[in-house]
C-alpha cells in the first residue's frame, strides 16, 4: 500500500522454507476447498427449498468469502505466473469490493434469519457498498487503498459487528430461536475480521490475515442451526405423520360406522318395501273380494258421493238395472 512488505522475511535452509510454504498452500486450499463446498451446499438447499432465504444469503457470504480468500492468498497471481499491473489491480479491486459486499449480504442473512430485525443494518452497508463501487471500479488501487479511506472503511466494518453483536445479545436475552448460536459464532467472526481490519490498519497485529479461517469456524455454528432446523423438521414430520395415522384411523372407524348405518337402513328398507308391497296386495286382494261378492249378488249395490256422483265398486245387477254411461 505504501510500497512496504507486507509480511515478515523467513531465514532458514531452504528445505525448510519450502515446507513452510507447502504447509501454508495446503491450508489455503482446504480453507478455499471448504469455502467452495459451503457455497455449493447452501445454495443447493435453496434450489430444494426456495423459502429457505437464509441459506442462499449464507451462501452467498460464502461465496464472497471464497473469492477473497483466492485473491488474499494470490492465487490468481500464481495462475498467470507472471508479474502484471493489471493482475494487480484486479487482485486490489476485488480485495476491497469483497470488504464492502460481505456485511451486505451477511446483512441480508441475519434479517432473513430473524424476520427483519436487522433490515437498517443491511441498508446501512447496502449504501456504503453502492457509493463505493465506483471508486473500487473506476480508479486505480493507488487511490482507494489510500489510508483514509481505508481506515475510514475499516472502522465502519468494525462498528457494524459491535451493533451485530449487541443486537444479537439482545435478541438472545430474549430467547429469539437460533440468536444465542449465532451470537457465538459471530464473537469468533468478530475477533478475526478485527484482527484483519487491524492489519489493514498496520496496528497491533501482523500479517497473515485470518478473516477466511474464522468464517470457516463461523459455518460450523452456521451448521448447528441447520442440524437444529433439520431436527425440528424431522420432529414436525413424525408428529404429522402420528396425527395422519390417527386421522386415517378416526376416519376409518367413521367410514365403518357409516357402512353398518348403510346396511341397517338398507334392511330397514327392503323390510318397508315388502310391508308396502304386501299391503298393496292386500287391498288388492280385499277389492278384488268385494268385486267377487257384488257380482254375485242379485241386488243393486253402489255408493254415491256427497255431489250425487256413483263411484266403484258397483255390483253388476246394479249396471244392468241401470244401465252404464
Amino acid at each position: 500500500r505504501n510500497g512496504k512488505i507486507d509480511s515478515n522475511f523467513k531465514l532458514g535452509l531452504k528445505k525448510n522454507i519450502e515446507n513452510i510454504f507447502e504447509n501454508k498452500l495446503y491450508k489455503d486450499l482446504i480453507i478455499i476447498g471448504f469455502l467452495f463446498f459451503s457455497f455449493l451446499y447452501h445454495v443447493g438447499l435453496y434450489t430444494q427449498r426456495r423459502e429457505d432465504k437464509e441459506s442462499l444469503y449464507f451462501g452467498l457470504f460464502c461465496g464472497v468469502v471464497f473469492i477473497r480468500h483466492l485473491v488474499l492468498c494470490h492465487f490468481i497471481s500464481w495462475y498467470f505466473g507472471f508479474p502484471s499491473k493489471i493482475i494487480f489491480e484486479i487482485e486490489a479491486k476485488i480485495n476491497f469490493i469483497t470488504i464492502t459486499l460481505m456485511p451486505v449480504i451477511f446483512g441480508l442473512y441475519l434479517d432473513a434469519l430473524f424476520k427483519n430485525s436487522f433490515r437498517s443494518y443491511f441498508k446501512f452497508y447496502n449504501l456504503i457498498f453502492w457509493i463505493t463501487l465506483p471508486l473500487f471500479l473506476l480508479f486505480e488501487a493507488h487511490i482507494f487503498t489510500n489510508i483514509l479511506i481505508l481506515t475510514s472503511l475499516n472502522l465502519i466494518i468494525f462498528a457494524g459487528i459491535i451493533y451485530v453483536i449487541i443486537k444479537l445479545w439482545r435478541l438472545s436475552l430474549k430467547k429469539e430461536k437460533y440468536a444465542f448460536p449465532i451470537f457465538l459464532g459471530l464473537i469468533v467472526l468478530g475477533i478475526g475480521v478485527s484482527h484483519d481490519v487491524f492489519i489493514q490498519l498496520g496496528k497491533i497485529f501482523h500479517p497473515p490475515e485470518i478473516g477466511p479461517q474464522v468464517v470457516s469456524l463461523f459455518i460450523f455454528f452456521k451448521s448447528y442451526i441447520l442440524s437444529i432446523k433439520f431436527s425440528n423438521s424431522f420432529q414436525m414430520e413424525k408428529e404429522l405423520t402420528k396425527e395422519l395415522g390417527n386421522a386415517v384411523k378416526d376416519l376409518n372407524q367413521a367410514y365403518g360406522v357409516i357402512e353398518k348405518h348403510n346396511l341397517e337402513l338398507e334392511e330397514i328398507v327392503t323390510e318397508r318395501t315388502q310391508q308396502a308391497v304386501d299391503a298393496k296386495d292386500k287391498a288388492e286382494n280385499s277389492e278384488k273380494e268385494i268385486s267377487n261378492l257384488l257380482n254375485n249378488m242379485i241386488q243393486s249395490v253402489f255408493t254415491i258421493e256427497s255431489s250425487g256422483i256413483i263411484i266403484p265398486p258397483v255390483s253388476q245387477y246394479s249396471q244392468k238395472i241401470f244401465g252404464t254411461s
